[in-house]
């Protein structure tokens, strides 16, 4: 019998790109990549030609990488790891990403597939290998070279990296979390392909046909399940460091639950104080408080992990920890191994990709490759496993549980505990994990913490002065197209970031100009142009509570000479980046 009654709090933690068989394929007693004997199976595979079982073949290999090798960050180092967008998704599936079928190419969840080895998901190799060649090559150097230079000094085979398997000595925390719970060996993402489709799967039931990531997309007017909590009374909040998806959707626009600090949870959840739900995201790019904790390659995952073990801290030593469910989980698998065959799902709405936004960035931006056959999808289909634990005094410690589940199964239970009616066909088919609160008393022997990972040495004196990773650079200059209120708004940003430290400012700034821009405050804000005391004309700025922000040093001789003093400074404070900082007047000291 479930107890979902139990429960009046949910909180949702989703990390970035990582497969089940990656993180927790050598946990006993799950559906992964070790024996009950604990040895890696033989029985896995994948070559470096699928359709050839001669070729180069590759294994599970149980200990990873924390972090991917800036030799092996992929597309001119832009991407660290695997690739992970739609055709290489489809290609990891199916050993190529398009198929000949009367002499046209089409895709091959069309039909038509070739025979590989293995039958299913024999093309991750493979797409490696094509990333990995592409990005030596912009190196000057070449995989061949690059595999010969690791034999020489005993070093791991640069490929190997998408067959990795994290253990828990490694990763304790989401392994312990795991093993203290129930692990959810069938959970799979909502679409073959990458981040923001998934993610808005997470919140709308919908990608509205969408399959790789929009960064230059008008926010969605779509519903939310946001949306349905509100119609229900209930509350909610998103919390974050940095960058948040609710950029994403108009509804959430200018609400202030939609945009809380990291602080701010540990404070709800110490108080008493959360919502009835709660979506935590994690740490995208390096900051004072902290380095980037997403996880998403090729940053170092062990952030990441103590991530997940200061959010079950903050709920374990919670009041409200026997009326709450903690569900960690990952938006897709980052293009890293997973032998376990994608299921068929129930399609969510007519939309099909490519839509009629990919249809306009091809021909607006002349990426024609949006309207491929390699991008050709109908929605009939889930992604690739990725790691999800369910955390809750009502769960039976130790449990497996192999139903299938998808994002929208979150959805799905958020539904039943509030009788709301769903987003979409997806999200009305999923299966619901309620039947695992099946205790009839809350757990007593919960522990009150995880084991967290050995974290390196770090210094933010030092990490903020080095320069950002290209895929940290990347994210800001993405992700702040959506916000509000700036310069910048509506187009991807040239701007340098030469530190972390400036990066960090920059998506600082962008946060606020965007609360600022969806509060109401500014639109009783004003510039004024005024005589003083003497009949000189001056100019000034007034907040929208009346008090002065800036004011005119100079007077001038009549009101025509002032507004063109005023029309300069608000050209010049729209072009200029970040301020000087001076160490008297005058004399400067560095450029932020």
């Amino acid at each position: 019998m479930s107890r979902i009654g139990e429960i009046e709090h949910v909180v949702v933690l989703m990390l970035e790109n990582r497969s089940f068989d990656h993180m927790l394929g050598s946990l006993p007693g799950v559906e992964g990549v070790v024996s009950s004997e604990g040895n890696p199976r033989t029985d896995l595979v994948n070559h470096v030609d699928p359709t050839d079982p001669s070729s180069p073949a590759y294994s599970p290999k149980l200990g990873a990488q924390f972090a991917t090798p800036k030799s092996q960050q992929t597309a001119g180092g832009r991407y660290g790891g695997p690739s992970h967008s739609f055709p290489a998704a489809t290609e990891q599936r199916f050993g190529t990403q398009t198929v000949e079928v009367s002499g046209s190419p089409t895709s091959p969840y069309n039909g038509a597939a070739p025979h590989t080895t293995p039958a299913c998901n024999s093309g991750f190799v493979a797409s490696f290998v094509k990333e990995l060649e592409r990005t030596y090559r912009g190196n000057g150097t070449s995989l061949e070279e690059q595999q010969r230079k690791a034999q020489e000094a005993g070093e791991a085979d640069p490929v190997e990296e998408v067959m990795e398997v994290f253990t828990a000595d490694q990763l304790p925390a989401i392994h312990a979390l795991a093993q203290e719970f129930c692990v959810c060996d069938h959970w799979h993402s909502e679409v073959p392909g990458p981040t923001e489709p998934n993610r808005l799967f997470m919140h709308a039931a919908t990608s509205d046909g969408l399959t790789y990531n929009p960064w230059q997309f008008d926010v969605l007017s779509i519903p939310t399940i946001y949306d349905r909590i509100d119609a229900a009374g209930r509350d909610w909040a998103m919390y974050g460091f940095d960058l948040f998806d609710s950029s994403n959707f108009d509804s959430l626009k200018g609400r202030p639950n939609a945009k809380r600090t990291w602080q701010e949870f540990l404070l709800h959840a110490s108080g008493g104080e959360l919502p009835f739900y709660s979506f935590i995201c994690p740490r995208y790019a390096d900051a004072k408080e902290g380095r980037a904790n997403s996880q998403h390659a090729p940053h170092d995952v062990r952030y990441g992990d103590q991530l997940i073990a200061d959010v079950y801290r903050a709920l374990r030593n919670s009041p409200l920890w026997n009326k709450l469910l903690l569900v960690v989980t990952y938006d897709e698998h980052g293009g890293f191994y997973d032998h376990v065959e994608p299921p068929k799902a129930v399609k969510p709405d007519p939309a099909v990709s490519p839509n009629a936004f990919m249809r306009e960035e091809a021909r607006r931006y002349h990426r024609t490759y949006l309207t491929s056959p390699s991008y050709d999808f109908d929605f009939e289909q889930l992604g690739f496993r990725v790691p999800t634990i369910l955390a809750s005094p009502w769960i039976e410690r130790g449990t497996v549980d192999s139903t299938t589940y998808s994002h929208t199964s979150i959805l799905r239970f958020l539904e039943e505990s509030l009788k709301l009616s769903p987003l979409s066909a997806r999200d009305a088919a999923a299966a619901s994990f309620a039947p695992r609160l099946s205790r009839t008393h809350a757990r007593t022997d919960c522990p009150l913490e995880l084991p967290g990972p050995a974290l390196p040495a770090s210094d933010p004196e030092l990490y903020m002065q080095e320069p950002p990773s290209p895929k940290q650079e990347e994210w800001a200059r993405r992700y702040t197209t959506k916000l509000s209120g700036h310069s910048d708004t509506g187009m991807r940003t040239e701007r340098c970031f030469p530190t972390n430290e400036s990066l960090s400012r920059y998506i600082e700034l962008r946060n606020r100009c965007d609360a600022w821009a969806c509060g109401e405050d500014w639109k009783a804000a004003r510039f004024e142009v005024h005589p003083d005391v003497k009949g000189h004309w001056r100019w000034r700025l007034r907040d929208g509570s009346g008090d002065i922000l800036a004011a005119s040093t100079d007077a001038y001789a009549d009101r025509e000479q002032a507004i063109r003093a005023l029309e300069r400074a608000r050209f010049l404070a729209h072009q200029l980046g970040d301020p000087v900082s001076l160490d008297s007047e005058g004399d400067s000291e560095s450029a932020g």
